[in-house]
C-alpha cells in the first residue's frame, strides 16, 4: 500500500494522541530516558512503541484504554510535523518514553518530542559523491541500549 504524505501525517497524529499522556522526554530530568533492553523488548509496554506494528510478532495493537468507540469520534489533531522531505515515507515511528523517531527518504533521522510535535534533533547521513542511492526510500530506525540505529 503507498502512502500520501496525509496518510503519513494522520498515522504520526494518531501515534502520537496514543502517547500524549506520557510527557515528553523535553520536559523530564536529564537521565529519564530509559534505555531499551532485552527485557524491555520482551515486555512491551503499552505507552511504547519499540516494534514495527508494536511487538516480536507484529500484533499491530495497543492495550491502552483512553481511546474507544465510545470517544474516538471526537479525536483531533494536536499537532503535526513536516519532515520536508517529499517521496515514500516508508517506515512505520518508534517511540521510547515520549520521543518519537522518524526516518525519511535519504536516510534522515528525526527525533519528535511526541507530546509537542517539537523537533529534539535530526540526523541526516551523508552519501560519499560516488555513491548512487538507488531505492530513496528508508524502512526505519531500531533502539537498542541508548543508541538509535538505522541501516543507510
Amino acid at each position: 500500500m503507498k502512502l500520501d504524505r496525509y496518510s503519513i501525517a494522520i498515522r504520526l497524529i494518531l501515534l502520537a494522541g496514543l502517547i500524549a499522556p506520557r510527557a515528553g522526554i523535553a520536559q523530564q530530568s536529564p537521565g529519564s530516558y530509559r534505555p531499551v533492553t532485552d527485557e524491555r523488548l520482551k515486555a512491551p509496554e503499552p505507552e511504547n512503541w519499540l516494534f514495527y506494528r508494536g511487538t516480536y510478532d507484529g500484533w499491530g495493537y495497543s492495550p491502552l484504554e483512553q481511546i474507544n468507540s465510545e470517544n474516538v469520534q471526537f479525536l483531533a489533531p494536536v499537532w503535526a510535523f513536516s519532515t520536508g522531505v517529499n517521496g515514500g515515507h516508508e517506515a512505520v515511528p518508534i517511540v521510547n518514553d515520549g520521543v518519537m523517531f522518524v526516518t525519511t527518504p535519504g536516510n534522515q533521522v528525526i527525533a519528535i518530542d511526541a507530546r509537542s510535535g517539537d523537533l529534539m534533533w535530526l540526523y541526516l547521513h551523508e552519501l560519499a559523491e560516488d555513491v548512487i542511492a538507488y531505492h530513496y526510500t528508508n524502512r526505519g530506525v531500531e533502539l537498542y541500549g541508548d543508541k538509535v540505529f538505522m541501516a543507510t
